[in-house]
């Protein structure tokens, strides 16, 4: 696609309400992390190698076009350029390990504590005022959560889905300053260009994924990457606290998927904190 093919396709993406885009990305990182949990507990992959190449597809998918001048590549505020970058990728691979360590309902519904964290990061750093209703559907989505969750302290692996809660959180933030100034593309380019260099070193310790793990992870590569994109360019029109609220659709779509296709079990207190999370 030329440039004037992207300047042409910009109205029709901003003519799509934010809600949908926040709704889109909540169905497609819950598709993707069924892949991840498929990729490193079936198929043996190891969660460097995963999460290396998929920043590295990131990174390619927005830098290449970019250089054939699909899109500018320009970078404004390069302060929240470099912040969701860096926080973006190590909270992402947080989240790849607390699925394939925990499983797929649970380890989501704790990760999704991050809706909370970046409503609160919004105030600080984006100087947004929720409104009542918001903070009100963001409270009762956590009370969803926790009664999701199902569990006490945290413990083992469980503190990898609350490190992902805490980076993901502020990081949400920071894409809607960064949207502010900055191109889709530039805000999901951080993330490849981060991630891809934080996780390079880590890589020649492990060994290489089968070529039927290579497969999956590049499935995943592909939905979550169509996904952020997704969230992304919601930020460009929703608040973070009316955008946090409606990301937490991913753990309920997750704890859904890990019924069905994994046979993970919920219970009663897990089905109703997911039903109070679809009423937040």
């Amino acid at each position: 696609m030329n440039r004037q093919g992207h300047e042409c396709l910009l109205p029709v993406c901003d003519r799509v309400p934010g809600t949908v885009w926040m709704v889109a990305n909540a169905a497609l990182c819950s598709a993707a992390g069924i892949l991840v949990v498929i990729a490193v507990g079936r198929l043996g992959a190891n969660i460097f190698w995963l999460a290396w190449m998929r920043y590295c597809f990131g990174l390619l998918a927005m830098g290449v076009p970019g250089l054939l001048g699909a899109w500018p590549l320009t970078v404004h505020n390069r302060r929240a350029f470099v912040l969701r970058g860096v926080l973006g990728s190590v909270g992402q691979f947080f989240f790849f390990g607390a699925i394939a360590l925990m499983g797929l309902g649970r380890g989501t519904v704790l990760s999704y504590l991050l809706c909370v964290v970046g409503a609160v990061a919004g105030v600080p750093i984006l100087k947004e005022r929720p409104s009542a209703v918001c903070m009100a559907a963001l409270v009762a989505g956590f009370a969803g959560v926790a009664l999701a969750c199902n569990a006490g302290l945290p413990h083992g692996p469980e503190w990898l889905a609350l490190g992902c809660a805490l980076f993901s959180g502020i990081t949400i933030a920071y894409i809607r300053l960064l949207r502010r100034t900055d191109s889709n593309q530039v805000a999901f380019l951080s993330q490849g260009v981060f991630g891809t260099a934080l996780m390079t070193p880590f890589i020649f310790f492990f060994p290489a994924p089968t070529p039927d793990a290579a497969g999956c992870i590049l499935a995943v590569c592909v939905l979550d990457t169509v996904g952020q994109l997704c969230m992304n360019q919601g930020f460009k029109t929703v608040a973070v606290a009316r955008g946090g609220a409606l990301i937490m659709l991913t753990p309920v779509f997750s704890l859904g998927a890990g019924v069905l296709f994994f046979g993970e079990h919920l219970s009663g207190r897990q089905w109703a904190g997911c039903l109070v999370v679809i009423a937040a």
